[in-house]
Order: structure tokens, then C-alpha cells, then sequence
């Protein structure tokens, strides 16, 4: 049976997620840690199973060809992870909220600014987190997977 390119990048996704959340939630490891490591490996390895089942097949040619299948892959993949980031910190908001309590003792502690400027700083952190989050994310895959 021949697995499309698209199809090993929804693999490649899914076993991206469940690695991630067994770090997080079964293993207790701090979010963006070591675990990034093991999912670019991850990552890396469902674009070259995709390459080389295709060279196997002599289906790839030409670098448009490599170019084409792994963008498929990739493409996939990445989707998938960015919608896992945006569900993942939307359900569980403890990342963001210890991020601006953090912010807030160092405001606090520099005795620079008033209360309600700190508090304007927390809501802008607030809302300005998970776009910023899901912007890196984006461009974090499609640079891993063009490398």
C-alpha cells in the first residue's frame, strides 16, 4: 500500500503531538525544553520517510520532485502542530499566567513603574501571547522542514 506524502506528514503530526504531550503531561517537562529536540527529530524523520519511500519507488527524478514530496510532508505536519500550539495554549493557560507573574515581580522589583501600568502590561502580555506563540511556531516548522 503507497502512503501519500500528505498522509505521512498527518503521521508525522500526530506522532509530533502525542510526543509533546507525553513530555507535558505524563513527564512534568517545562514547555519549549528539551522535548523540541525529539520533535524536530521527529519531524526530520517523516520527511525523509516520505523521500526515500518515493526514491525506493523511483518516483522522484528531479529536485522538484524531492522538493515537491517534502513540502507535502512538511506542510502537513506543520499545520498540524500549529493548531496543536493554538488548542494546547488555549485549554491550558498556566504557561501564560506564571509567564506574567514572572513579568509582574521583575516590574515590581525594578520600582520603575505604577500598578496600573503593570497591570496594562499583563493584559497586553495576555493578549499578545498566542498569536506571537503561533507566529514563531509557524516559521519554526517551515524553517526546519525547507532545511
Amino acid at each position: 500500500m503507497k502512503i501519500s506524502a500528505a498522509y505521512k506528514g498527518f503521521i508525522t503530526g500526530v506522532l509530533m503531538i502525542v510526543i509533546a504531550l507525553v513530555a507535558y503531561l505524563v513527564l512534568k517537562l517545562p514547555v519549549n525544553q528539551k522535548e523540541q529536540y525529539v520533535l524536530y527529530a521527529i519531524f526530520t524523520a517523516g520527511i525523509v520517510w516520505s523521500l526515500m519511500a518515493e526514491w525506493k519507488n523511483n518516483t522522484i527524478v528531479s529536485f522538484k520532485d524531492h522538493f515537491e514530496i517534502g513540502f507535502r510532508t512538511f506542510l502537513i505536519a506543520t499545520l498540524i502542530m500549529v493548531i496543536f500550539t493554538f488548542i494546547y495554549f488555549k485549554l491550558d493557560t498556566s504557561y501564560i499566567d506564571n509567564l506574567i507573574k514572572e513579568n509582574n515581580l521583575l516590574l515590581v522589583a525594578e520600582k520603575q513603574r505604577t500598578p496600573v501600568e503593570i497591570e496594562d502590561n499583563a493584559k497586553n502580555i495576555k493578549k499578545m501571547f498566542l498569536p506571537s506563540l503561533l507566529i514563531a511556531a509557524t516559521f519554526k516548522y517551515l524553517i526546519v522542514g525547507a532545511i
